[in-house]
């Protein structure tokens, strides 16, 4: 059996992927031990493949050390247990819950999440100092939640300081997230003066990920019925955004519409936060989005290789630890390897308004991330598949109304603003009333070794997808 290129690099992308998962849980002295060996393979055997395992070992050792660094490099490690004061500005969009607000603050010496008053009105950029019990990260439940946060930096949190004093002056922060901040917030007036609430909260979440808290029953609700994902901004809300530039500039030659979509998601990445989980679903969209336009499907996944690999250099701890990123990665994978066959099923769809393309996108997403699901939320009732695939058609409407009702909110007189509104909130109440019935039914919960199997079976696919292991004789 021999290799294509091709197929040895897609090969050697998967390997360095999974070393650079396994390095971020591997003692660095052991990693540097399979790097010794790797050496002995290449020296030995001399084949492509040698060349793959020395590599693989090479990057154990990279994300061992990475991890091993960054703990050692926190500035505010030895101020953990203590009385701290600490000045900086908000590095990311607040998450706006019912009790509090969650800020992330950039200070000098490293980033601290911050739990403020949910009276405090604070924006990306804004100055803010605090004062109060430096603490470290807590886990809960058996969501490891010290390594979540510590993919993005942050590995210590001062919970209701004593004292804290917001400078909104929008000095600090990136000019480009500063200029989508105001932008976001134009998007938020606009909704919130066309539609009343709680539709108002789920167009936004949909359209922008503004994180507003919800009102206790429909916040419930969606978390029974496995729709808690839709309110906030993943990878499919950017195949949306993707399809939508390639229709809108069909009758441009194929590198301007390669342009328009980088442009589109690169603006709505910035309106979205274009913190680390944005940027990895954007990535992942796009990569979707441009597949699904173009219809080509193996080039794409091994864009979705080379993403992940890049990823996995730039962060380890966030390939190996961030859910998200793990859900985003298998939904377009679904889509590479799945929307096709799902496609061709679904003929009996109509194809108007892109009905079947975007009915075949969900279930091609669905199909890879349940599995996942169920395995990270215990509570994740096997109902939420079908829930999904009933909503997941509604995304790119309510994606839709909330444009319009953000531009009418924002420009015309109040009658006509609402009237501009009313889109949108059929769209969300429909979003509603199906949280709402799949929340009422019995919860009954797909068995974690079903799971495991399924997304054993879906791995061993997409892999052969990938990798097309068809032998090819020399002649």
């Amino acid at each position: 059996m021999q290799f294509t290129p091709a197929q040895q690099l897609r090969v050697g992308l998967l390997c360095s992927i999974g070393a650079l998962w396994y390095g971020v849980f591997a003692q660095l002295n052991w990693a540097l031990l399979w790097v010794v060996l790797g050496l002995i393979f290449v020296v030995i055997w001399q084949k492509w493949w040698t060349v793959v395992v020395l590599l693989a070992a090479v990057f154990i050792a990279y994300a061992s050390w990475q991890v091993d660094a960054q703990q050692a490099n926190y500035g505010l490690k030895s101020e953990v247990g203590r009385e701290i004061e600490l000045v900086g500005y908000v590095s990311a969009f607040p998450d706006a819950r019912i009790t509090s607000v969650l800020v992330n603050l950039q200070t000098d010496r490293g980033e601290v999440l911050v739990t403020l008053p949910p009276e405090a009105q604070v924006a990306y950029g804004d100055g803010l100092k605090v004062s109060g019990k430096l603490s470290a990260m807590r886990n809960f439940g058996g969501f490891d939640y010290r390594r979540y946060m510590a993919r993005v930096g942050v590995r210590s949190q001062i919970i209701r300081p004593e004292m804290w004093e917001i400078s909104p002056k929008h000095s600090s922060g990136r000019p480009l997230l500063l200029r989508a901040a105001e932008t976001r917030k134009w998007i938020s007036d606009g909704i919130r003066n066309a539609v009343p609430e709680p539709h108002a909260t789920l167009a936004l979440g949909v359209l922008a990920g503004v994180k507003d808290p919800l009102p206790s029953f429909t916040q419930s609700s969606f978390q029974r019925s496995g729709l808690t994902h839709l309110l906030v901004v993943s990878g499919v809300n950017v195949v949306y955004v993707t399809l939508l530039a390639y229709w809108l500039f069909g009758w441009a030659p194929r590198w301007v519409r390669f342009g328009v979509a980088v442009g589109f998601t690169l603006f709505y990445a910035a309106i979205t936060g274009a913190d680390a989980p944005i940027i990895r679903a954007s990535i992942m969209g796009l990569i979707a989005g441009l597949a699904t336009a173009t219809g080509n499907m193996a080039d794409s996944r091994t864009a979705l290789l080379i993403s992940l690999f890049g990823i996995g250099l730039w962060q380890p701890l966030m390939l190996s630890s961030d859910a998200g990123l793990h859900l985003s990665a298998l939904a377009t994978l679904g889509i590479l390897v799945l929307y096709a066959p799902f496609k061709a099923l679904l003929k009996w769809v109509p194809a108007t308004f892109g009905l079947r393309t975007i009915l075949a996108i969900t279930l091609s997403a669905q199909v890879a991330v349940t599995p996942l699901l169920v395995l990270n939320f215990d509570d994740w009732a096997i109902f939420g598949l079908f829930a999904n695939v009933l909503s997941e058609p509604l995304v790119p409407l309510l994606m839709l109304g909330g444009a319009i009702a953000a531009f009418g909110g924002n420009v015309l007189v109040p009658l006509w603003a609402q009237i501009s509104g009313i889109f949108a909130y059929v769209i969300a109440e429909g979003l509603s009333l199906i949280s709402v019935f799949i929340s009422a039914l019995p919860q009954v919960v797909l068995p974690a070794l079903v799971a495991k199997i399924w997304l054993l079976a879906f791995a061993l696919w997409a892999v052969w997808c990938i990798v097309r292991l068809a032998p090819s004789r020399k002649k």
